[in-house]
């Protein structure tokens, strides 16, 4: 199982899509995609598919986000349930007035 996560590298006085990508269909199987920040917050949790969104405000000072594919929740998931960890990606907010 692979996982591979995007983002913009920054967004302009908004929200931006951050999405993770598995090698495989997690509907069948006992694990979730899962998308966290820095701080071990989970922002986005999906069952199905192979594609996980979630739409998410970084910070002005730049977020850092990590996706796994495990079955319990927390940060990071328990090492014994990870199957798959991403590329760490950072974004940043930009205001413009």
């Amino acid at each position: 199982m692979k996982i591979s996560l995007s983002a913009p590298a920054g967004s302009v006085n908004g929200p931006e899509t951050v999405t993770a990508t598995a090698s495989i269909d997690v509907g069948p199987t006992p694990y979730y995609i899962q998308i966290f920040n820095e701080n071990g917050t989970l922002i986005q949790e999906c069952g199905d598919f192979t594609v996980c969104s979630v739409t998410f405000f970084p910070s002005t000072s730049g977020s850092d986000l990590v996706a796994f594919i495990g079955n319990s929740p927390g940060y990071p998931p328990v090492s014994s349930n990870i199957q798959a960890g991403s590329n760490t990606v950072h974004t940043v907010q930009y205001f413009i007035t």
